[in-house]
Order: C-alpha cells, then structure tokens, then sequence
C-alpha cells in the first residue's frame, strides 16, 4: 500500500480510534469488509460502546462474510476451524444468530468438519449442524430460533447424534420444541442409541415422560446390547424410581439381557442401587437368572459387590441362597473371598450351606483364609465350617493362611484343632513368616515337622535363609540341624549357619548316600566352598571344620572351590591348612581342576602353595600342562612352564599324546607356540603313529599346521598306515590345509600302505576341487624336472 492510500485508510487497531456506523458507511470506498471485523464484533459483543447488533448489520450490508471462520483460533487446523456461527451459538447470542442467519449464514456447516481435537483418552467431540450446537447449549431461544428459520431439526451429526440426543441434556422445554419441530424420536446415533437411551442417563422424568409420549421405543436395544432400561440400571448412583416406573408403565421389558446374560438387577446390584432394585424386584424381575456362561446370578453379584441390604432384598424374596455359578461358587462363597463379613452373616442366617465346595475343592473358609479375612473366618467357623476339608491340590485353610503369613486368620483356624499343623509349620518356614510360625508352635505343632519330601521345617527355614524363624524353631526343640546346616551352608546363608552352629550342629557331617539335599559324604564346607560363600565357609571354619574331609568322590573343599575359581575362599582353605595335593592317584588334584577349568588366579595361589605339577590323576588322564593345553588355556599353560611342568611329558597310557599334540589335536595355537618356545617335541606320535601335524590337518585346523610347518615339522611324515598329512586332509575335504602343505612341499608321490597317493584318496572321494589343487601342483613339479633335463 503506498503512502497516501495508508493516509487514507482507517486504522481499525488503534485504541483511540471508534468504529461508527457512519465511517463503516464510507470505509466500504477504500477497502472490502474483513472477517476479523465480522469476528471482532461478535467477540467483543458485550464489551462494545452503543448497538453491536447494527454495527454487525452494517458490517454484513457492506459485503462481510457471513460465513467467515474464528480468526482467532490459531492452533487449530484450516478445516476444522468452524465459522462465526458456531461461536455466536456458543455466547448465547440470539441477536448475532438471527442476524447471521438472515444474511444466509449456512446452517449445516459444522458437519463437514471434522471432530475436534482432543485429549488423549477422551472421544472426540463433533461439531455437527447449527441446532445440533444450539441444543448443546441447552438454548432453548436458540433452538426455538433456528427451528423457527427452518433448521433440519433431524439433520446427523458425524457421530450420528441429532439435536435431539443433545437436546435430552437439557430440560423439557427444549426437548417439546424439537419434538414439535417433528424430531425423530426412534432415530438412533453410532453407538445405536435412542434419545431415550440418553435420556434416563441425562434428564429427569419429564423429558423422559415426553419422549415416551412422542412413542418413543423403550425396548431398542443399542449397539451393546442395552435396552433403555438396562441404561437407566446401570447409572452410577442410581437412577430416579419415578424414571424406572415410567419405563416399566411403558412397557419396558425387566427380564431383558445384555449379549452377556447380565439382567438389570445383576447390573444394580454391582453398583449398589438400592431403591432400583426394590423397584425392579416389585415389577417382577427374575431373582435366578443366571448369565450365559459364567452362570453367575443377581445374589452373586450383590454378594462379591458386598451390597448388604440389595442381599437381603433377594433373600426375602427367595433367591436361591445354594445356588452355584459355573464353577461352583455359591454367594457364601463369593461374599466370604471378598471379605464381605455382613453379607456373609446375612447368607448363613438364611441357611447358607457353611462348606459347600466350588469346583477345585475350595470351601467358603478357604476362601477367605486364603484372602486374610478373619472376621469372616471366624464366622464360619462359628457356623462349624470345617476346617480340614482341603483343595484339590490337598492344601487346607491353615495351610494356605500359613502360606500367606496371615497370622490372625491361623489363630482363629488353630482354635477349631485342624489335623494338619505340621505342614502349616513347614509352609510358613519356607515363606519366613514368623508370627505365624510361633503361633504354630504355641499350638504345640512338633517343631520337627516335615513336609511332603521329608524336608524338616528347620531344614527349609535354612534353606531359605529365614534366621529369625530358625531360632525359633531351635528354641521349640527341632534337631535337624546337620542337614540345615548343609542347606544354609549351599545357599550362603551366613546368619543362619552361624545360628545352627551355636546350636552345635555338626559341623563335620557328611550326607549319606540316601540323602535327597546332597551328593554323598559332602559336607557343609563343601557346598559353602564349592558356592563361594566365604562368610559361610570362615564360620565354618571357625567352628572347627575339618578341611580335608573327602567325599564319596575323593573330593575336599579345597577342590570345590578351585573348581569354581573361588580363589578368596581358596587362600582361605590353604591357612586353615587344607592339603594341595591328594595322597594318592585315585583322588582329583585342585590344581588339575583349576587347570581344566581355566581359573588363572586360583592356579597361582595353589602353585604358591606347593601344588605339584607334576601329579596326574587316574581320572584326569594327564598332568595340569597337558589338561590346561587340552582347554586352550595360554596363561595358565605359561604359569605352570614358569613352575617347571614337564613340556614333553606323555600321557594317556604312554602312547606319546603330550600337551604339545592336544593342543594341536583341539586347535589352540597360541598354546602350541608358547609350547614350541618351551622346547616341546613335534615328533611325538600317538598309538596310530599320528603326529602332530597329522591330527591338526584331519580337524582342519588350518593355523596349527601354518604354526607347525613354520617350525619346519616333517611335512612327509607317515603313521602306521603310511598316509603323510596330505592324505588326511585330501580325505576330509580340507582344502586350505591342502594347499598349505603343497606350499610347504609336501611330497603328492607319497603312496600309503593301500598304494594310495593324496591325488588318488581326494579322486575317490570326488573331492575335485582338492583334485585340481593337487594335479595343478604335479604340473608344476613336471615342469621343474623338465627344465632341470634342458640344462
């Protein structure tokens, strides 16, 4: 805009300046109507100087957009942003309505919009047509406005509501003047309600009243399957009676049913509606209908829902007060697992059957004990509720209250003397409940209880490290203290081994063979070494174990720990001066195991302890070195050469296997190089003349045989059938070791005792790309003899 025109056009923004009707009138000169004046003066209705209502006509008279959008409704997207109507309806503002409308405000612009934003979880609001908003509102001027303009009083908001389904939020008047306007009283929206549907949920009786005057259907059902009364049933709170006498007058069906079977007394007896369900009682609905598939019944719902008074609405009016769902609960059942003490005594007063048992065996007073429910307990008790009948998995009242550490429900229990506080004892030690184990006890339940495995109560209290619960039972006189020991000891359960220790448990007990907790003739300081336990294993100690007891095996603690690499419980085994070396062959070494095992740091303490490297035993088959080689262990194998280990010495019967040919034989070429630095022969041979070489090119170790053909092994060496390295590795396909050893001119003439050259073996084997290596190396060969003749 150039200066002069700038000069000449109003500056609607300023604060000093009035917008008149007269400037309006000459404005329309310079430049055309904005919407944002259209919008500011609906905004600011309330707010402007003289008659808005002209300053708007004006405004419209002078080409404004009727149907202009909110210019201030910046953070929403262009099409849903709704037009000036919309925000007129929601100010009330009949003047601004009726002017926009005049002008040809569209009335249905709202239901191409789409559903306005909303909260995560919420469902979103559509805007739909101009009544539709009008209802809303609850405007009755409106309403009777835009009907009066001619509005399509039945006109479908996306979601399929109409104004009347909103209109039913309002009152009755407003409800008259869309029904008068011809509103469709039968016309149902997406969830497929009625406006009835929303009425008994939002109005009062009136509009209810009229909707059924206007024939409204009370026995639709919606699309879940709710008929106009199983709404109204189903309102938080309850709703009117007069709202459920109407309905029922109209004809509402009270025995209707959901998808579900669930009837409109199962609904209000859940949510605690009392006078709808006298009503409902005296319009004759069925006290026994049960649900589909659960077989469920109203009394069952009122009983788990603890609703005392619907209860004994039900009982008076003879409700099965036996009667089972699908799995066999009864209300007693039901109410006792919920823990409803005033509906439970209101069942067993109308002669509830105290021990009927559900399908799995569980009585009333499994239930609740199960639950912690005492009072409840202990009124079935009163009603002499048996108190040994178990489940189906053989566990009784106490047992599972034992179980579940819920003390005061086991003293109501023990005062009815059940036949099975023992296992009770032995369940509440291994869950560590400890209130429950001393009232066990205080009932003169025998402290040297065992369960069904023969485990004895101390031993599972040990087991699971439950100290407190141990003493306990220690002070009651239990006295299997050896193999609670042994258990305490294997799960590291320092305070309770020290607690069994001043009970003098013998420290030096070995399991015998028929024992179900151990190996035979392992002691406590065995598991506890073998665990790595070093609290358990230093109490033990300090309780005077003997640290060279075998077992059955011929093991000690010493070789349990190595085993595992406990190399803190290992130094503390050789100060309590544990042997290093077995006495003889039979009998595993430490520090053949920790070779085997790889534990590097446990090796170097048993070293330093005078272990002996030299020492073979009959199982082992070979000395650490040969055993640390056979595993690939490189620094253990340095370790044990520092220590002066044999590097050739031969094992496995003497048939010349040494650590050199295991460590080729499982591929560790790393070990076969600090070997080779030791000194260690690669002429050794097995009991089938294999050398070295031969077993690594058979495994297809490819880097042994580079690592021994480096140290200038006798590439043409036979065993006892004549075959060279090169036949083994023709005969099982392992083509790159073939190919090394034809770079270290391994000799293709070789013939086996068989005749068999490697190029003959690989041909009838078809392995041909082995062939061509081969036959390409005797071209070669040929080649080299044929200029050596030339010269």
């Amino acid at each position: 805009m150039d200066s002069e025109a700038a000069a000449a056009s109003p500056q609607t923004t300023s604060p000093l300046f009035q917008l008149t009707p007269e400037i309006l009138y000459h404005v329309r000169k310079f430049r055309p109507v904005s919407d944002k004046e259209v919008c500011d003066v609906i905004g600011l209705w309330d707010e402007k100087e003289g008659n808005p209502a002209d300053d708007l006509f004006l405004l419209l008279r002078l080409g404004g957009n009727v149907n202009c959008k909110l210019h201030f409704a910046v953070d929403e997207e262009e099409d849903t942003i709704p037009p000036i109507l919309y925000y007129a309806i929601l100010r009330g503002n009949v003047c601004a309505v009726k002017l926009l409308c005049t002008f040809g405000a569209h009335l249905y612009p709202f239901s191409d919009l789409k559903a306005q934003k909303c909260e995560e979880g919420e469902e979103p609001v559509y805007i739909g047509s101009a009544l539709y908003v009008a209802s809303r509102q609850q405007s009755v001027p409106l309403v009777k406005l835009l009907v009066d303009i001619g509005a399509d009083v039945n006109a479908i908001n996306p979601d399929g509501n109409t104004a009347l389904h909103s209109g039913c939020w309002a009152d009755d008047v407003e409800v008259k003047t869309l029904l008068d306007a011809g509103a469709d009283v039968k016309a149902v929206n997406g969830g497929g309600n009625t406006a009835l549907h929303v009425a008994v949920q939002a109005a009062g009786v009136a509009v209810v009243q009229s909707l059924l005057d206007a024939h409204g259907d009370v026995e639709v059902v919606n699309k879940k399957g709710e008929t106009v009364l199983q709404v109204a049933a189903s309102i938080y709170g309850g709703v009117e009676p007069e709202i459920l006498r109407v309905l029922l007058e109209a004809g509402a069906r009270v025995q209707a049913r959901d998808p579900n079977g669930l009837s409109v007394l199962h609904v209000s007896s859940l949510l605690g509606n009392v006078e709808v369900i006298r009503t409902l009682v005296e319009a004759g609905a069925e006290l026994d209908a049960a649900t589909f598939e659960e077989g469920i019944l109203p009394l069952h719902a009122a009983s788990v829902a603890g609703q005392l008074e619907i209860v004994k609405i039900f009982l008076e009016g003879g409700a099965g007060v036996n009667a089972t769902d699908s799995v066999g609960e009864t209300a007693l059942f039901k109410a006792s697992a919920c823990g409803e003490a005033g509906v439970v005594q209101a069942l067993l007063e109308a002669k509830a059957d105290v021990d009927t048992a559900k399908n799995d065996g569980m009585t009333p007073l499994y239930a609740a004990s199960h639950c912690g429910h005492t009072e409840v307990v202990c009124l079935l008790l009163a009603a002499k509720a048996n108190v040994n009948v178990p489940n189906e998995e053989g566990f009784t009242p106490l047992v599972t209250a034992s179980r579940n550490g819920s003390v005061q429900v086991v003293e109501a229990l023990l005062t009815a003397r059940p036949d099975d506080k023992e296992t009770a004892l032995c369940v509440a030690c291994e869950r560590g409940h400890l209130e429950v184990v001393k009232a066990l006890l205080e009932a003169d339940t025998d402290a040297k209880a065992a369960d069904e495995y023969g485990e004895s109560a101390l031993t599972v209290a040990s087991e699971e490290g439950h100290v407190e619960v141990v003493r306990a039972l220690l002070a009651a006189g239990a006295t299997d203290t050896e193999t609670a020991l042994f258990a305490a000891s294997a799960d590291g359960h320092a305070d309770v081994v020290k607690a069994l220790t001043e009970a003098k448990a013998n420290v030096n007990h070995a399991a015998d063979s028929e024992s179900e907790t151990a190996l035979e003739g392992v002691t406590a300081l065995m598991a506890a070494s073998e665990g790595g336990h070093i609290e358990v294993a230093r109490t033990l100690l300090d309780a005077e174990a003997d640290v060279n007891l075998l077992d059955g095996k011929g093991m000690s603690a010493l070789f349990f720990a190595s085993q595992e690499g406990h190399v803190h419980i290992v130094r503390m085994l050789l100060q309590a001066k544990a042997e290093v070396n077995p006495t003889d062959r039979k009998h595993p070494a430490a520090l053949l195991i920790a070779s085997q095992r790889g534990h590097l740091a446990v090796v170097r303490v048993l070293l330093d302890a005078g272990a002996d490297v030299s020492f073979v035993s009959e199982e082992a088959g070979g000395d650490s070195l040969f055993i640390a080689a056979q595993g690939g262990h490189t620094e253990i194998v340095k370790v044990l050469l520092d220590a002066n280990a044999e590097v050739n010495a031969e094992h496995e019967g003497g048939v010349g296997v040494s650590a050199l040919y295991v460590a080729c034989q499982n591929g560790h070429a790393e070990v076969l190089r600090v070997l080779l630095h030791a000194k260690a022969k690669m002429s050794v041979k097995n009991f089938q003349g294999f050398s070295p070489l031969h077993i690594a090119a058979q495994m297809g170790h490819l880097e042994v045989v580079k690592v021994l053909l480096h140290a200038q092994v006798d590439v043409n060496c036979v065993e006892d059938l004549g075959n060279t390295a090169l036949h083994l590795a023709a005969f099982f396909q392992q083509t790159e070791i073939v190919q090394a050893l034809l770079e270290a001119n391994a000799d293709v003439r070789v013939e086996n005792t068989s005749g068999q050259t490697a190029l003959q073996i690989a041909t009838l084997c078809g392995h041909s790309e082995i062939v061509a290596i081969i036959e390409g190396d005797e071209w070669e060969d040929d080649d080299e003899v044929a200029e050596e003749t030339e010269v």
